[in-house]
Formats: C-alpha cells, structure tokens, sequence
C-alpha cells in the first residue's frame, strides 16, 4: 500500500501525515531532485527494485497494509467501548474504586480516552472528525477495476462520545444517559469497520485465487510475440534468398 501523505486541516486540526494515491512516493508538489553526485551511483544488488514486483504483489500488499490499517481501527473501538463501559459501571455503583478522588478517576478516563483516539498507523489518524482527506487502494481483479476508500473512523464526531470527553476533560461528572449512547455510538461504529475489513478479505482472498490459477493455468496469448517474430523473420531471409539476382554482363 501506498505510503501515506498528505497535509490537511479538519475542523481546526492540523494532522501532518501521507496520504495520495497508491504507489506515490512523494508529495505532488514536493520537488524530489536528486543530489549531485548521486545520478550514476550502482544499484545495490540487495535491493529489490520496483520492477521485480509485479502488479499483483503490489496490490497484495496494498491489502494488507488496508487490513492492517482497519484491524487497528476495529481494536481502538474496542478498547473505548470498554473503558466506557468501565466509567458506566462506576456511575451505577455509585462509589469509588479503590479510593480514588472523582478528579481522578475523570482524568484517568480522559487521557485513557484520548491516547486510544490519537492513534496513528504510519503517520495516518485512525480516528478523526470524519472530514479528513481518505485514501484510496486501487485494485485490478480479473480484469475489473475495484477503489476502497479508507478513512478515519469518524469517532470523534460522534454526538455523544464527544460530549462525554469534554466534559471528563472539563472535570466534571458526565451523565449515565450520554456514556450509554456512546457506547451505542462505538458499536455502530466498530460494525461499519468491521464490514469494511469483510470486503477487504474478500478482495484479497479473489486476488490469491486468481494468482494461484495463473500460475497452474499460464496465459497462452504471452507466447504469441515470439511466434510472430520467428515468422516474420522466416519471410524476410525467405524473400531474399529466392530473390533472383541480375546477371552481370562480360
């Protein structure tokens, strides 16, 4: 998958990260000279080099780093989900666990809270207003074009969720009827993502099928250049040898 960038602003947020179009290595304005005296150094045999891989080992991994970017999606849903569920249970027991100060216990929810939603995968927000700047995997299985769009879980956009972190930010007590619907909010949440990381599955498991049967099943039409060319060549010495040649005169 494509190295992320991209340098947006959402809702008076500024995330610093790479986002663009699958395999751009570089920003589309950035200038990416090379240094003097850098142009004719050897390639290092170690390296691979882009054109070893093919388009289906791209692809591949664009969907694995998709899977990787979601899984990690679907985990920090989760980790809220409990730590609200948490706050929930200490609301309904109405005392204090283990003897903690209610301030406390907010800021413990708080900055449990916000580490899990400033979550980043290779400099990308996992979570976010729902306004940032998505990115794109681009896939070709059996010769049909396929986009999935990747995005932030807009979890901090959430009504309820939003409400309940700043009023724990604000150190003051949040009100069991929101920590309900938040968790309700992360549900709904998790089951969108969950049937985004479905499809990204399914597309990978297509792409796997259809490798495998080209390598058992090796397109023909590859072999018909050569062909082509051998004859092409037979015509030519062909036309020449039974050209037949003026006679020299005495």
């Amino acid at each position: 998958m494509r190295t992320f960038h991209t340098h947006s602003k959402a809702c008076g947020v500024a995330y610093e990260g790479h986002a663009g179009s699958i395999g751009r290595m570089h920003p589309s304005c950035a200038i990416t000279s090379v240094p003097l005296g850098l142009q004719d150094l050897p390639p290092d045999p170690h390296t691979r080099r882009f054109n070893n891989l093919s388009t289906s080992d791209i692809v591949t991994n664009s969907i694995k780093e998709g899977l990787i970017y979601v899984r990690r999606q679907i985990s920090g849903l989760s980790d809220s989900e409990v730590m609200i569920r948490e706050l929930l249970s200490t609301q309904s027991e109405n005392i204090l666990s283990n003897g903690m100060s209610p301030t406390f216990k907010r800021k413990f929810f708080f900055q449990s809270l916000s580490s899990i939603t400033e979550g980043k995968y290779k400099s990308f927000p996992l979570f976010g207003f729902g306004c940032e700047s998505p990115m794109r995997l681009h896939m070709r299985i059996s010769n049909v074009r396929f986009t999935e769009i990747l995005s932030p879980v807009p979890l901090l956009n959430q009504a309820s969720f939003r409400s309940l972190c700043l009023t724990l930010g604000l150190d003051e007590d949040v009100e069991r009827s929101v920590t309900e619907k938040s968790v309700s909010e992360i549900l709904n949440l998790m089951l969108e993502t969950k049937s985004k990381e479905d499809r990204l599955k399914d597309f990978f498991h297509k792409l796997e099928t259809e490798r495998k049967q080209a390598q058992f099943f090796p397109d023909k039409k590859s072999h018909a250049f050569p062909g082509f060319f051998k004859t092409l060549k037979e015509r030519f010495f062909t036309s020449i040898l039974t050209r037949s040649r003026p006679k020299v005169p005495v």
